[in-house]
C-alpha cells in the first residue's frame, strides 16, 4: 500500500474517483457513462497507478453504485427492475454452475460475472434523455481517445501499446492492426463501431452548425480508426448499422447514397495514405482464402459443436477454447452454447430478444418523449444489433457495451 501512496498517478486516480463517485451519487444520470468509461479504461488505469486489484475495484464500484441506486428508488417509492434482474441472475447462475461442474475456478471468470452485473446496475438508472445523452457522448469520446492513443504510438510518442504487428499465413507482408486501449484489434474494431454509431446519432440530433462540423470531423477520425484495426466483421456491421440509422432518420435517397459512398471512399484513401494501411487493407480482402483468421473459423465451429455434443445441457465451462487451435469459438452464439450449454444459450437469446424489442419500441416516436430520446434509443438498438452481427464471427458474449445496453433497455 505504501508503494501505491508514493505513486502520484495512484493518488490522482483516488481523488478523481472519489469526486466522480460522489457526483454519481447525486446525479444518477451519469452512472452508465461513468461505469462505461472507468471499466473500459481499466488497462490504462493499471498502467497509471500500478494497482493490481482491478477486479476488486470494479466489484466495489458496482456494489456501491447499485446500493445507492436501490436506496434512491426505494426513497422515491419507484419500481425496481425485478424482471431483468431475475433473468440476468439466472444466466449468471448458469455460467457459474457450468464452471463449477467443469472445475473452472471462479477467479478465471469473475470479471465476466461483473460485466453481467453491470446490466442490473444500469437498469436501476433513470430512463430519461440525459442518461441516454451522456452515455452516447461517452461512447463517441472513448473512440476518439483510442484513435489519439493509436496515432501517438504510431508516431513514436505512445506509452501504452495500441498498435500490434501480426503475421498472416499466406501473406508476404506483416499486417499492423490498431488495438487501442482494448488490447486487441478485433475488440477495438467493435468499439470503433459503437463510437461511430454514437457519432452518427449525435450528428442527427445536433441543432447548431458548429457542433455538426465538430461531430462530422470526429466521425471521419473514427472511420479512420476503424480502418486501422483491419477488422472486416466490424466494418461490415458498421456499414449495415449506418445505413439503417440513415433509413430510419431520413430515408435512403440516391443523393444520400452517393454522398455516403463518396465520404467513405475519401476516408479510406486518407487512411491508406495517413496510416500506411493500403497494402494491408487490400490484402485482408484479396487474400481471404489464405488468411489465418478466416481459415481457422470453420475448424473452430466444428470443434465447438463436438464439444457441445459432449455436454449439451450446461456446457463445458466459461473460457472454453479449442483443444487444437487454442482459440475461442469465434461466434458469440456458438461460444455461449459451448460454454453454458443449451440452457445458457436459451437465457442469452432471451435477453437479447427482449433487449432488442424494448429498444426498438422506444426508438419509435412517442408523444410523451422527445425526438432526441427516440434517436438515442435508435442508436442503442442499432449498437446491440451491430454487436450481435459482428459476433457471428467473434466471441463477444461478455463484452461490456452489450450488457450495459441490456441494462439501458430495462430502465424504468
Amino acid at each position: 500500500m505504501w508503494d501505491y501512496l508514493q505513486n502520484p498517478g495512484f493518488l490522482a486516480f483516488v481523488v478523481a474517483m472519489t469526486i466522480l463517485v460522489a457526483w454519481a451519487m447525486i446525479r444518477s444520470e451519469i452512472i452508465p457513462a461513468f461505469l462505461f468509461f472507468v471499466m473500459s479504461a481499466m488497462g490504462v488505469i493499471y498502467e497509471i497507478t500500478g494497482m493490481g486489484q482491478i477486479s476488486m475495484l470494479k466489484a466495489v464500484l458496482l456494489v456501491l453504485l447499485t446500493a445507492v441506486l436501490i436506496a434512491g428508488r426505494l426513497r422515491a417509492r419507484a419500481r425496481l427492475p425485478v424482471g431483468i434482474s431475475i433473468v440476468v441472475l439466472l444466466y449468471m447462475g448458469t455460467v457459474i454452475l457450468s464452471g463449477y461442474l467443469n472445475n473452472v475456478p471462479l477467479t478465471y471468470f469473475r470479471s465476466d460475472m461483473g460485466t453481467l452485473a453491470v446490466a442490473i446496475t444500469v437498469s436501476l438508472c433513470p430512463n430519461n434523455e440525459k442518461t441516454l445523452k451522456y452515455l452516447t457522448w461517452t461512447f463517441a469520446i472513448w473512440g476518439i481517445i483510442n484513435f489519439g492513443a493509436t496515432v501517438a504510438e504510431f508516431a513514436g510518442m505512445g506509452w501504452v501499446p495500441t498498435y500490434q504487428k501480426y503475421r498472416d499465413v499466406g501473406m508476404e507482408t506483416r499486417a499492423y492492426h490498431s488495438s487501442g486501449f482494448m488490447g486487441h484489434p478485433t475488440y477495438m474494431g467493435l468499439y470503433y463501431v459503437i463510437a461511430l454509431i454514437a457519432a452518427q446519432i449525435l450528428y442527427l440530433v445536433s441543432k447548431t452548425r458548429p457542433i455538426r462540423l465538430l461531430i462530422g470531423a470526429a466521425f471521419i477520425v473514427l472511420v479512420m480508426g476503424l480502418f486501422g484495426t483491419l477488422a472486416r466483421g466490424a466494418l461490415g456491421a458498421w456499414i449495415l448499422a449506418s445505413l439503417y440509422i440513415q433509413y430510419r432518420a431520413r430515408g435512403l435517397t440516391l443523393r444520400t447514397m452517393v454522398t455516403i459512398g463518396s465520404v467513405a471512399i475519401v476516408v479510406m484513401v486518407m487512411s491508406m495514405l495517413f496510416m500506411g494501411l493500403g497494402e494491408q487493407m487490400l490484402a485482408r480482402f484479396e487474400n481471404i482464402e489464405s488468411d489465418r483468421s478466416a481459415l481457422e473459423r470453420i475448424p473452430l465451429w466444428e470443434q465447438s459443436m463436438t464439444a457441445f455434443i459432449a455436454s449439451p445441457v450446461v456446457g463445458n465451462g466459461p473460457g472454453w477454447k479449442s483443444g487444437t487451435l487454442l482459440l475461442q469459438s469465434h461466434n458469440t452464439f456458438i461460444q455461449v452454447l459451448v460454454e453454458s450449454g443449451a440452457l445458457g444459450l436459451f437465457l442469452f437469446c432471451t435477453l437479447m430478444v427482449m433487449t432488442l424489442r424494448r429498444l426498438l419500441v422506444r426508438s419509435r416516436q412517442h408523444p410523451s418523449k422527445s425526438q432526441e430520446y427516440s434517436m438515442y434509443q435508435l442508436g442503442f438498438f442499432t449498437t446491440v444489433a451491430a454487436i450481435l452481427i459482428d459476433g457471428l464471427t467473434h466471441s463477444f458474449d461478455f463484452i461490456l457495451p452489450l450488457w450495459m445496453l441490456v441494462g439501458i433497455a430495462f430502465t424504468l
